[in-house]
């Protein structure tokens, strides 16, 4: 969910779960920016509100935020083989003969 602030009071929100940074960030109602996660005038689902009140109206839920679109994005990803995946796959198929030492 993201929503976007129709009326705000000193207002400032943490987005590190979202942008990484640690400092909160001062919303506006103003848009500041085309960049969703470097907008002020959003409000996301993982926000920590730090400071102040606001009213505003959701904008987006689900898949269709922007948080929804980044877990649809990592559902995408394919896990490939590692190295030692292969090797072992590699090794098991491949005959093997012990011979007796003899002492």
């Amino acid at each position: 969910m993201h929503a976007s602030p129709l009326q705000c009071n000193d207002l400032k929100v943490e987005n590190s779960s979202l942008t990484g940074e640690s400092e909160p960030v001062e919303c506006t109602v103003e848009k500041q920016s085309d960049m969703v996660t470097e907008a002020k005038n959003f409000i996301f689902n993982s926000s920590l509100v730090m400071n102040g009140e606001a009213r505003g109206v959701v904008v987006r839920t689900g898949d269709r935020s922007f948080i929804g679109s980044i877990a649809g994005l990592a559902g995408q990803t394919r896990q490939s083989k590692s190295s030692l995946e292969i090797e072992v796959e590699h090794g098991a198929c491949t005959p093997t003969y012990l011979w007796p030492r003899r002492v």
